[in-house]
């Protein structure tokens, strides 16, 4: 009896290779615990703000008369109007829910003084 080892050494490869990319594909369809997020503020004379600011970010199922489906309050320094924050991160106690990603979400951003400065859909 005669064995094909190239075949069987090619089939071996094939499947590691099929393994391999179903689990790449698995990884990077995954929906982001945390969202980096940023933004820049400015004064009504156009004027970079740079101060330490209240915000509060919350996601909504709708643009108007929508539910809030998460929310998160954080300090955040604006320096030259410039700020970053990340979302979710803390995954604890307030975590982002990937079953929030499968509809369209509306992102609203509040300063203490309760304007809504910028909202963003998915």
């Amino acid at each position: 009896m005669k064995l094909n080892i190239e075949g069987l050494f090619m089939s071996r490869i094939l499947v590691f290779v099929t393994a391999i990319l179903f689990c790449a594909s698995t990884v990077f369809s995954a929906v982001p615990q945390i969202i980096n997020y940023q933004g820049s503020l400015s004064d009504s004379g156009g004027s970079p703000v740079n101060s330490t600011l209240n915000m509060t970010f919350t996601f909504y199922d709708a643009e108007t008369l929508g539910t809030a489906l998460w929310q998160e309050v954080q300090s955040v320094d604006v320096v030259n109007g410039v700020f970053s924050v990340q979302l979710g991160a803390d995954t604890a106690s307030n975590p982002l829910d990937p079953a929030f990603f499968e509809d369209p979400l509306f992102l609203y951003l509040e300063l203490t003084q309760n304007l809504i400065l910028q909202q963003i859909q998915k």
